[in-house]
């Protein structure tokens, strides 16, 4: 692993992994760099995630999370929800959860095809165009938000972009054709935030507080990614 120092720019090597690794996925959380997969199948019981402190420049090995969530093909994203180490799988693996204050792993499900996920209070969300789901961990299935289907069909005719989490609630980004514009190969990008209640019945059930349009795009532009910023 090469290290790059801000002040100087020069490059410099970190003292290496515990096992080779090909085409790992790696993430940050607290001053802490996260690898996992890229090893052969020998090491991966021993050592299929570990982590890198930037502080005392010496690396963990994870705990395994055992046959069922560990699988040999790439991962496709590394990324932190919630504090979380979050791994989503390339062909129809099981995703799991990693907790680095527990140090424990937990199984979340296969995400929706062509969804966004987001954590908020203490579930995860999964949006895609038409339907938000919310993932019941006793039950370990996805199921529908309650409360969204106005909102599902005349709101989001457009294609999902991402979903944030803020304040404790969810802020969904999704775009459409600008009106009246839909021959000027324009866009408007529009946002809503989602309150959510989980009540007696065990139902989730979602509440529309605000939703606008915010901005208008050439249909060419290029999303990379989203970051809130609180001031």
């Amino acid at each position: 692993m090469l290290v790059r120092n801000r002040e100087n720019i020069l490059w410099s090597n970190a003292p290496n992994m515990t096992v080779a690794r090909v085409n790992p996925a790696a993430c940050v959380l607290d001053g802490k760099i996260y690898v996992v997969g890229g090893c052969c199948e020998a090491a991966a019981k021993s050592c299929w995630g570990e982590v890198f402190d930037t502080k005392t420049r010496t690396w963990e090995t994870l705990p395994d999370p055992g046959d069922e969530l560990r699988f040999s093909s790439v991962i496709k994203k590394l990324e932190i929800i919630g504090g979380k180490v979050y791994v989503t799988s390339n062909e129809g693996e099981e995703d799991s959860v990693y907790d680095p204050k527990t140090r424990k792993w937990e199984a979340i499900g296969k995400r929706l095809e062509g969804d966004s996920m987001c954590w908020v209070g203490s579930l995860y969300y999964s949006c895609r165009r038409e339907s938000c789901m919310w993932y019941d961990k006793e039950c370990k299935e996805w199921k529908h938000v309650k409360g969204l289907s106005s909102f599902n069909k005349s709101c989001r005719r457009g294609g999902l972009i991402e979903t944030v989490q803020f304040c404790g609630k969810l802020l969904i980004l999704w775009d459409k054709f600008a009106p009246l514009r839909g021959n000027c190969g324009e866009r408007t990008i529009c946002c809503a935030l989602v309150a959510f209640e989980k009540r007696k019945n065990g139902h989730v059930w979602g509440k529309v507080e605000w939703s606008s349009p915010v901005l208008t795009v050439p249909s060419s532009y290029l999303f990379l990614r989203s970051g809130v910023i609180r001031t």
